[in-house]
């Protein structure tokens, strides 16, 4: 200790000096991770074995009604007594039970966390003897035949961020008969300008003058870089009466069962909307559709009713547009599974 130097100085000197190396460890890894698949998948794995290792979390998917009942109708639709099935990311295990109700002569329950022995629990409770429990992350399951239908949740808020697409169709190549099927293998991604509803919208802080302070001066300036933090733009939308500013139209469209690679699909997508609704510009709102059949879909629009997903909002300083204009987009997916890295521009 320096004489005269008080301890509690040297101990925040410590600490600051010890946060920087820790972001600058943080930094690296991101680098480091972009570079391998290998390692980003790690990460995801223990991401998501982590939170769905969250009781809470299962919970609200199995409160879904929205979620549950497209399900449980495509289920006894499409699942048939010869049926050699695999529940990929069963959780508590309901989809490989509602596959054993039809019964399918194999059902295989693949989880990679712990959470797996609930759903030991549930299906022994309900009966549903045809159930092989695979503790397993699915890159590394082989099942004792092919696969006559895949079923699966892995739809996070941005649909890509469960890493869907990569477990998916590595699982489809290796293990999936060529007449087999993923369900649900259709999908619409939308990017929606919003118009929020005024008590449910925050503006940016340079647009805001509270009590008579004015912020304006904020507006572009440098001095608020260090503090736009990674994914400033993205943020949760709450649901309320938010107006979509023009109709509804997927900005892309794809079938798991006729892609063999997740490279097939565009990582820039361009293109023009016309207003149908005058109103202020907020922002853009990302949700999905995930189709089963005609008659039967998973609609995550805030103008649906409510599932347990949420809508990601890509904030943009409001400006007012009218009916009958024109208003032209270009969306960049940087890396699918991450919507922080998404780079929206609309004129």
């Amino acid at each position: 200790m320096v004489k005269g130097e008080p301890m509690g100085k040297l101990l925040e000197s410590s600490l600051r000096f010890g946060l920087r190396g820790a972001r600058s460890g943080l930094r690296r890894a991101r680098t480091v991770a972009k570079s391998s698949p290998l390692i980003q998948s790690l990460l995801a794995d223990l991401d998501n074995s982590d939170g769905f290792a969250d009781l809470n979390e299962h919970e609200l998917m199995v409160a879904d009604s929205v979620r549950m009942d497209a399900y449980n109708a495509a289920i006894a639709r499409q699942i048939r007594p010869e049926h050699v099935v695999a529940d990929l990311g069963t959780g508590t295990g309901i989809l490989a039970i509602f596959a054993a109700r039809q019964n399918a002569r194999k059902v295989y329950a693949i989880e990679h966390s712990p959470f797996i022995e609930v759903a030991k629990q549930v299906a022994r409770h309900n009966g549903a003897d045809n159930i092989r429990f695979v503790r397993s992350n699915s890159r590394s399951f082989a099942p004792d035949e092919p696969l006559d239908v895949i079923i699966h949740e892995q739809m996070g808020n941005a649909l890509f961020c469960e890493r869907m697409l990569e477990n998916l169709l590595d699982l489809k190549r290796r293990a999936l008969k060529p007449t087999g099927r993923i369900m649900p293998g259709q999908f619409e991604l939308y990017l929606e300008p919003i118009s929020l509803e005024p008590r449910l919208k925050v503006p940016r802080i340079w647009e805001q003058n509270v009590c008579g302070v004015d912020f304006s001066c904020l507006r572009d300036n440098e001095i608020l870089s260090p503090y736009r933090h990674r994914g400033y733009d993205c943020s949760h939308l709450d649901r309320g009466s938010h107006t979509f500013l023009c109709e509804p139209e997927p900005v892309l469209s794809f079938d798991l069962n006729q892609m063999s690679s997740s490279d097939e699909l565009p990582s820039v997508l361009e293109g023009s909307r016309k207003v149908v609704h005058s109103g202020l510009l907020d922002g853009i709102c990302l949700h999905f559709r995930a189709i089963f059949a005609d008659d039967i879909a998973i609609d995550t629009s805030p103008l649906c009713p409510p599932t347990h997903w949420g809508n990601t909002l890509f904030r943009r300083q409001s400006r007012m547009v009218a009916e009958g204009d024109t208003l032209r987009y270009r969306f960049e997916i940087v890396d699918r599974n991450d919507v922080a890295t998404w780079k929206l521009a609309i004129d």
